[in-house]
């Protein structure tokens, strides 16, 4: 069974989770401004939403080394503390704080992986048009035949005809 003994200790462990919960509210705050600056190509607002995002990521790595701290003197970590179906003798608000905390970092994972996503598809088609434009060939493209079957292009056209 997990517990906390000293009254102080608990109090000290809820305000750190409620400052990391703060911290992670913020945090996807900034993945929402990102999503919409990605959404409407607002590359200045990504290069500000970026700086913002990485001082927000040191405080939140601030923040639970400090709780992980405080919790090693109360014999937890913080894989235990926020485990659902482990018997504990945290107060009820520590307990929610900690199932809170799980779920906005569960939303900011979830955003900031569709995020990356987006960026990566971006990235995919410019790339892709920049050398559409420059007359790159693009390696192992596979084109559909008149019989059906699949085959590779062999030779990229590099001009766009003879005049």
């Amino acid at each position: 069974m997990i517990q906390t003994d000293n009254i102080q200790n608990k109090q000290q462990l809820t305000s750190l989770v409620a400052e990391l919960i703060r911290l992670f509210e913020r945090f996807y705050i900034s993945l929402q401004t990102e999503s919409e600056a990605l959404k409407k190509n607002n590359s200045e607002q990504l290069i500000l939403t970026s700086a913002t995002k990485q001082e927000q990521l040191e405080e939140i790595a601030t923040m639970t080394a400090a709780l992980e701290l405080s919790l090693k003197a109360s014999k937890l970590t913080l894989s235990n503390l926020f485990e659902l179906n482990t018997p504990t003798r945290l107060p009820k608000s520590l307990q929610e704080a900690g199932q809170k905390l799980v779920a906005i970092s569960d939303q900011c994972q979830d955003l900031n992986q569709a995020n990356g996503m987006t960026i990566q598809i971006l990235s995919n088609i410019n790339n892709h048009a920049l050398n559409l434009i420059s007359g790159k060939a693009q390696p192992n493209i596979q084109l559909y035949g008149s019989s059906g079957t699949t085959t590779t292009a062999l030779k990229a056209k590099t001009s766009l005809g003879k005049a």
